[in-house]
């Protein structure tokens, strides 16, 4: 019996051991798994134009803090960055001087001075590795200055949908998409040069981002104009320019409306 017993006593001691191995193991596996972290571009154009500023945002998400953030961008597709000197240009880093915890939302806003197509990640650096977004394009158009205005006008064919020949009030209406008037929609007007022109702006209620748009450009400069308001706008004709729609929250372009002389 007493054999029995300390055989019994033997068996427990090697089934706890055995027991706590196990739960380590299991812990230490726990532990090791831990998610990386992501890179995500939230908001950007498609396009935009040479000199012109426009805004990138993106999101960083996971546990932790980085003390490098940036856009990164060129005008050659980097299938596989590694480091952030693969892309030739980027926009001014973030987290230098103060670490940013994550996960966290960040945005910068450029201007590119050459026409073309140019590509783009948000990137980071956590922990001393570097995690990317996915590659996105935006497409650079060209734009000339005319010299007695100074205003940029796209140098494309022109393209005339209506008339506005009479010193009288136009009603346009406008949203993220474009510019209407009676319905349809236009992408410029043609006056005659020297002719004082009124514009209703009304801004729509729908299609629109909260905060309204506000527009500028022909020596004019609206300020927010909130959905379903509206705010006229005065200039006289003398040479081709543009009223560009921009969100006012940050500097956004929707559209543009050419007014053509």
């Amino acid at each position: 019996m007493k054999g029995t017993k300390w055989i019994l006593f033997f068996s427990l001691i090697f089934l706890f051991g055995c027991t706590r191995a196990q739960t380590g193991n299991v812990v230490q596996t726990m532990e090791k798994v831990s998610k990386d972290p992501s890179v995500t571009v939230t908001n950007a154009p498609d396009e935009s134009y040479t000199g012109q500023q426009f805004t990138i945002a993106w999101r960083i998400d996971g546990e932790g803090s980085t003390q490098h953030t940036a856009v990164h961008y060129g005008p050659a597709r980097v299938p596989n960055p590694t480091a952030p000197s693969d892309y030739p240009s980027a926009t001014e880093f973030q987290c230098q001087d103060a670490a940013c915890n994550l996960p966290n939302s960040f945005s910068a806003s450029l201007s590119i001075g050459t026409p073309g197509k140019y590509y783009y990640r948000a990137h980071t650096i956590v922990d001393g590795k570097n995690y990317w977004s996915d590659e996105k394009e935006i497409m650079i158009e060209a734009r000339s200055t005319n010299e007695a205005t100074g205003q940029m006008t796209k140098t494309q064919p022109k393209k005339v949908v209506t008339q506005v020949d009479k010193p009288k009030i136009s009603e346009i209406e406008s949203d993220d998409n474009g510019f209407y008037m009676d319905g349809k929609k236009i992408t410029s007007l043609s006056a005659v040069k020297g002719t004082p022109i009124t514009l209703s702006m009304k801004v729509r209620t729908t299609n629109v981002y909260y905060g309204g748009l506000k527009f500028e450009g022909c020596n004019i400069e609206s300020g927010k104009v909130s959905p379903g308001s509206s705010t006229e706008i005065k200039f006289t004709t003398q040479n081709d320019c543009a009223i560009t729609s921009y969100w006012p929250l940050r500097d956004v372009k929707k559209a543009d409306l050419k007014i053509d002389v």
